[in-house]
């Protein structure tokens, strides 16, 4: 007796953690991504998150979900919009409404989207649904120095204005997987600019750091205005082995790195090598020592 009273005690948990976690809201896929964890700012690629949802235990007559995507150390990015994917009509399964709210779409600072529906008479999210229905753009992200490197996360937020994003009939939020946040790269920025006041009062080239160095090592530079910079690695024997960069950049404090690899991205030999800085007249190189 004792035994079947322990066994009902334990599938009621399990039906009652099922009902809990049976519920909720992934993201599945990201259009725009860099790498795994990064996304691109090329000015072109519109930034796009897909949501699964997942719904196991019985039909849904009403969601309300809200999301934020914000930037802890200031990137900025074009509008933000909500939307559902076609063909998959989830707007019929919420006959009664289906609305998608934003707030504070500015493309800074953080951005919300709020998917919400309720059904009459069609069939809501039926039980054991499991489709990527919904998502949320952004972007094109502008390229340059200003968001390389910064971080943009998506996160869920509390749907105005009543602060809550359950789902009807459920008392417990539904489940979310994030918050998720990916590095913004723009695969065309080969310096990352250092904060400063005030321009530079003429070009500088500082000694790389560390030095010696492996596999990675900086090279800082100042430039009083902006110019076409070319900066380039050189063995001892005066052979080009990479050009870190070669274009028009403005004024300032900038550090580029270098992975100790070629032009080809194959590794090179441990070995003194020459690095020289060319800007408006301006020449000068120094050495640095590769150690492994």
């Amino acid at each position: 007796m004792k035994n079947c009273i322990i066994i009902l005690f334990n599938l009621i948990l399990l039906f009652c953690f099922t009902t809990v976690v049976g519920q909720s809201i992934s993201l599945e896929s990201v259009d725009g991504l860099y790498a795994a964890d990064s996304i691109i700012a090329d000015g072109n690629t519109a930034i796009v998150f897909y949501l699964r949802l997942s719904n196991s235990s019985s039909a849904t007559e009403g969601i309300s979900n809200g999301f934020r995507i914000f930037s802890a150390d200031g990137a900025e990015w074009n509008t933000t919009a909500g939307d559902t994917l076609s063909g998959l009509g989830i707007k019929d399964m919420f006959d009664q409404y289906f609305t998608i709210n934003h707030w504070s779409i500015t493309g800074s600072d953080a951005d919300t989207v709020g998917f919400v529906g309720s059904k009459l008479f069609s069939t809501g999210l039926p039980a054991d649904f499991n489709e990527i229905m919904i998502k949320i753009s952004i972007g094109p992200i502008s390229p340059g120095v200003g968001n390389h490197g910064k971080t943009i996360t998506l996160d869920s937020s509390f749907f105005q204005p009543s602060g809550t994003w359950n789902w009807t009939g459920y008392a417990t939020p539904v489940q979310w997987d994030g918050p998720h946040t990916f590095t913004i790269v723009d695969p065309f920025v080969d310096v990352i600019p250092i904060e400063t006041s005030s321009l530079p009062s003429s070009y500088v080239l500082e000694q790389n750091y560390p030095n010696p160095f492996n596999p990675n090592t900086q090279i800082k530079f100042y430039l009083p205005r902006r110019t076409d910079v070319k900066l380039v690695v050189y063995n001892i024997l005066g052979q080009v082995i990479k050009i870190l960069i070669d274009r028009e950049i403005d004024g300032g404090s900038f550090v580029a790195d270098w992975d100790g690899t070629d032009k080809n991205g194959e590794t090179v030999p441990s070995g003194i090598y020459l690095y020289m800085l060319k800007a408006e007249g301006f020449q000068k190189s120094k050495k640095m020592l590769l150690l492994k």
